[in-house]
């Protein structure tokens, strides 16, 4: 079998001592027999990546298809939901539940196992699947048919010893990232017609993609909210704003507001950060999305899309809390002038969606508070305080020298006649980028 891994390194022979993380199929070393989608998976940016090719002897080994006859859907979707249970909203538990009883397969034992992806556009059709909006012969279908792949997942060091390491191409990003994109663009618009009845649009997919962002960015602060005790949306949302999850996000990639649950992005954010932990809370976290931090993170996702600004932007200009209270109650009537148009209605689309009039009257007063942002006001202090930190803790942290640090903030010195390492010191201690905290207005 030829098997190809598309990463930014080179893997003469993956590393069986690190777990893989949330995988569809658990822990393990994931590749494809699709170079093209290789390929894509090796430029998961601009800068590409490289192609590394293998072949595997599979005799002797118990390999497992689960898109084959001898599966059903129902057990491709209880093994994903074992392996990311954090991927299902709490608001489908109970039919993820239902599931989990009657097809989960017994495949402990698997060396190899071959399956459709549940990344992307995929994890939104499984969704619709499990809320009751397509049937399982449609899901079947579409993960059939749509051209998003399959993977393999080799789960045993006696797998991992029958990997012969052929060689490694050079990928390049400028082509395979957009072609990436493109495809599940393309599936997504095709499904969407195929259940309405309509000709393919892209303008219906990316239609799609944005309640997607709202609804991930929703769960994330929702999350941070309902169950963090030393976190706060605000922190959070300022770690995540500097990771190169905020630059995907910004750039539609649907591996990251498709294929990741708000929760998911949240562990994924701070795993980069070097704040990782293997048992983050979950209590709590069911019904976020009524919650105004919910609500909050939607509105965030939807400004951002809206007014092409990034993450670390729109946060520098005003904070996370602001834009929360610009939101209102959603359990007050006088905080939501119309409720009548949320998409096809059904209860997901309902709790993801803001309604057009009041995401663009919320958007439209996010964007006065951001026009108004006083030009005195420092970067340097509103990321300080955002962050909870005295001038002696970021002094601490930074290293930076604290009657500097106060001379800084009041302007009576100019950062931007700074040292470079005294700017980068402080954007380190404050998990932002060295140009959010330059005075540049």
């Amino acid at each position: 079998m030829k098997l190809y891994h598309g990463s930014d390194r080179i893997i003469t022979m993956p590393k069986w001592d690190r777990k893989s993380g949330s995988g569809d199929f658990g822990d393990g070393f994931y590749a494809t027999e699709s170079d093209e989608l290789g390929k894509e998976w090796a430029a998961s940016t601009v800068c590409g990546g490289f192609l590394n090719i293998y072949e595997l002897d599979t005799e002797g080994l118990k390999v497992v298809d689960l898109s084959g006859d001898s599966f059903d859907i129902n057990d491709w979707i209880a093994f994903v939901c074992l392996n990311r249970p954090d991927c299902i909203p709490p608001s489908l538990k109970r039919a993820k539940d239902k599931i989990h009883s009657s097809a989960l397969p017994i495949l402990a034992e698997a060396d190899l196992i071959k399956g459709y992806r549940a990344d992307d556009s995929n994890l939104i059709f499984l969704k619709d699947h499990l809320a009751g909006n397509i049937s399982k012969a449609a899901l079947t279908d579409h993960l059939r048919y749509s051209g998003t792949g399959e993977q393999v997942c080799l789960r045993s060091k006696k797998a991992a010893d029958r990997l012969e390491f052929k060689e490694a191409v050079t990928v390049n990003g400028s082509t395979y990232y957009p072609q990436r994109m493109m495809r599940d663009l393309r599936s997504t618009a095709s499904f969407i017609s195929d259940k309405h009845g309509a000709y393919p649009s892209l303008k219906d997919a990316s239609s799609r993609y944005l309640k997607e962002a709202m609804r991930c960015l929703g769960e994330f602060t929702g999350y941070v909210s309902a169950v963090s005790p030393y976190s706060s949306p605000d922190n959070a949302l300022d770690i995540f704003s500097v990771s190169r999850y905020a630059r995907l996000f910004e750039e539609g990639d649907p591996k990251v507001i498709c294929g990741l649950s708000g929760m998911e992005l949240h562990h994924k954010v701070m795993e980069e950060a070097g704040l990782g932990r293997d048992d983050w809370e979950d209590t709590g976290y069911d019904g976020l999305e009524t919650g105004q931090a919910y609500r909050a993170g939607c509105m965030l996702a939807y400004f951002q899309h809206e007014s092409h600004m990034s993450f670390s932007e729109i946060l520098s200009a005003v904070s996370f809390s602001g834009i929360q209270a610009q939101c209102g109650d959603p359990e007050d009537p006088e905080d939501s002038e119309d409720h009548g148009d949320h998409g096809d209605g059904s209860a997901e689309e309902t709790a993801v969606m803001i309604s057009r009039r009041d995401a663009a009257r919320i958007s439209a007063r996010i964007a006065a508070r951001i026009a108004a942002r006083k030009p005195s006001s420092s970067d340097l202090q509103t990321r300080r305080k955002r962050l909870a930190l005295s001038q002696k803790e970021l002094s601490d942290l930074s290293g930076v020298n604290l009657r500097t640090l106060q001379q800084y903030e009041i302007k009576d010195k100019d950062i931007n006649r700074a040292a470079a390492a005294t700017v980068y010191d402080l954007s380190r201690a404050l998990y932002c980028n060295v140009t959010n905290i330059l005075d540049f207005i």
